[in-house]
């Protein structure tokens, strides 16, 4: 185990975690605030996922410059100087600069945290390693609306909020300069000399693309629940925006449960099997949600929760020699879909209303399920 890879991905998840999360609550605000529609509001969310899109893709070419730990400092420097620049701006178009800053950070840190963990951790030990990486976006995700709540109501401004979380990613970013990173490096050296990289066919690629679609309209439909389940509560049952927050703070309660479930007890139920399960079960609590009551939304968070740690393990077997390429196809794919998922919900929620828009949400996880059980008869395993 290389601990130190292990401790640096769980912090930058959890900054990244909380970071991410505070814009869900805040997104009434900010609509009201810059007095923009809900389609113009979108492209808030699409242009950070487009610049996520753009850092996922392109650090694989910055892996081959700077080492992990190097990558991430950069990561988190961006991620400070976008939550601080959304909280200071005047304009909208300098918001959406700012989002593109936050989103480019968004797309490096969630390529290199799973690299870290996936390299740093045992192969018996992977699934519940990455389940734990991702309790910490759990808890981050839980804490978020509860300091949008206690900071708006100490401070009586929004923009406070991005000030205080900003904190977070730049306290870590100082706390890796003293980390002894030379010895981490080191360490990774002598692994890469013992695992020298698997060339890759065309083969490979597609079946590393494959599986990055059928994640991406995973996280299509978990981020359109966390990104609109406080406007879906204002709107239909006419909360405040601290009421609100609680409804999200419900749906993450939920999500660390699940996660921390997966984190501490290692299943040994088929994987696919599994991920196909929480898919099912997470489109009927979303569609229940839609149907009955918002707390099913809330509840989606459960069945949701250990998809993606368990998605991640799934990939890791299947490319384990060429992790690095099959992570980053994963995280720039995802966030191209939640490009197209802000761009889309929001143009149906003017259009319709967003009671029909939020439907994305179960078809999406409808296309993962099928993506996810044709993969093995598409792309056999021949290694």
């Amino acid at each position: 185990m290389i601990w130190g890879y292990i401790v640096i991905a769980y912090l930058s998840l959890f900054a990244l975690g909380i970071s991410d999360n505070i814009r869900g609550p805040l997104f009434p605000e900010i609509l009201q605030n810059f007095a923009v529609s809900d389609t113009q509001g979108a492209v808030f969310y699409a242009m950070s996922s487009f610049f996520g899109f753009l850092g996922s893709f392109l650090v694989r070419f910055l892996l081959k410059k700077w080492s992990r730990i190097r990558n991430m400092q950069l990561a988190l420097l961006m991620m400070t100087v976008g939550l601080a620049g959304m909280g200071s701006v005047t304009h909208f178009s300098w918001l959406l600069f700012f989002s593109a800053i936050f989103g480019a950070s968004m797309g490096i840190t969630g390529v290199v945290q799973n690299i870290l963990v996936n390299v740093g951790s045992l192969p018996q030990k992977r699934q519940q390693m990455l389940s734990g990486l991702h309790a910490n976006y759990g808890i981050a995700s839980f804490l978020a609306p509860l300091v949008v709540a206690g900071v708006s109501a100490w401070l009586g401004s929004w923009r406070f909020v991005f000030y205080i979380v900003a904190t977070v990613p730049f306290a870590l970013l100082l706390g890796t300069f003293f980390w002894k990173d030379n010895q981490i490096s080191a360490a990774l050296v002598n692994k890469e000399k013992l695992e020298p990289p698997h060339p890759q066919t065309r083969r490979d690629h597609l079946g590393q693309i494959f599986l990055a679609v059928a994640l991406g309209f995973y996280v299509l439909a978990e981020i359109m629940v966390s990104s609109r389940l406080p406007l879906f509560v204002r709107r239909e049952l006419g909360v405040s925006l601290e009421e609100s927050s609680y409804y999200l703070t419900g749906f993450f309660v939920f999500l660390l449960a699940g996660r921390l479930l997966f984190a501490l007890y290692h299943f040994r139920w088929p994987l696919r099997h599994m991920l196909s399960a929480f898919l099912f079960l997470s489109a009927a609590s979303v569609a229940l949600g839609l149907l009955s009551h918002p707390f099913f939304l809330a509840l989606s968070g459960l069945f949701m929760a250990p998809f993606y740690p368990l998605a991640m393990v799934y990939v890791s077997n299947r490319y384990e020699k060429n992790i690095d390429s099959a992570v980053s196809y994963c995280m720039a794919l995802q966030s191209f879909f939640t490009v197209a998922m802000h761009g889309l919900v929001g143009y149906l929620t003017d259009l319709y209303g967003i009671h029909v828009a939020l439907w994305v949400g179960p078809m999406g996880l409808g296309v993962s399920f099928l993506l996810l059980n044709s993969f093995e008869r598409l792309f056999k395993k021949e290694s």
